[in-house]
């Protein structure tokens, strides 16, 4: 028996799939690069920051703390894959709700904290 599936049955999560799901939202601007290094020298304040990247620390770390510090007070700092199979992201996560006072949210291995 092959157990292997010869395609791969996922929606098409592509920059320009992206692109054409946000094209009636002018509010929304996609920016691509290595984060956080690339967006080092960011300064100005974001509504929402969704992480989706590196699962482990250092890197998973170093974004929380890059953009957790630039998403606005009543902003949204999120992500996914907060499962056990990923503990760096469970633990930090629950971290960064502990110092900000706030409460974690989950839905399936999605995760959010409103900043306060």
């Amino acid at each position: 028996m092959d157990k292997v599936k010869a395609e791969f049955d996922a929606p098409d999560l592509s920059p320009e799939v992206f692109a054409e799901n946000v094209k009636d939202c002018p509010n929304i601007t996609q920016h691509k690069g290595y984060s956080p290094k690339d967006f080092l020298d960011w300064s100005e304040p974001v509504d929402l920051f969704f992480d989706d990247a590196v699962h482990t620390n250092p890197i998973f770390l170093e974004n929380l703390q890059h953009w957790g510090k630039l998403v606005k007070s009543g902003g949204i700092v999120s992500g996914h894959d907060f499962d056990p199979n990923h503990y760096d992201i469970m633990t930090e996560v629950s971290r960064l709700a502990k110092r900000w006072k706030t409460e974690l949210h989950v839905l399936g291995a999605v995760w959010w904290i409103k900043k306060p």
